[in-house]
């Protein structure tokens, strides 16, 4: 089972996330693209520099692969 959480910055997610996973007895998995990809951190970063390079368009896709903005 996959549980997927969303919402803005500093709402709680990571909180109730890790919270869920406990109480389940499930992985917490915060970066799932680099997860279940098995990228390196620095595979990681470069994909997501170019996907938050791309337009607004790609906003979304940015929430679920993980991407955070630096």
């Amino acid at each position: 089972m996959f549980i997927a959480i969303e919402g803005m910055d500093g709402v709680g997610k990571t909180t109730i996330s890790k919270k869920l996973s406990e109480n389940y007895n499930m992985k917490y998995v915060e970066r799932p693209m680099k997860t279940f990809l098995n990228l390196s951190n620095e595979s990681y970063d470069n994909v997501c520099n170019n996907i938050w390079s791309m337009n607004d368009k790609t906003y979304f896709i940015i929430i679920l692969l993980g991407c955070e903005r630096r």
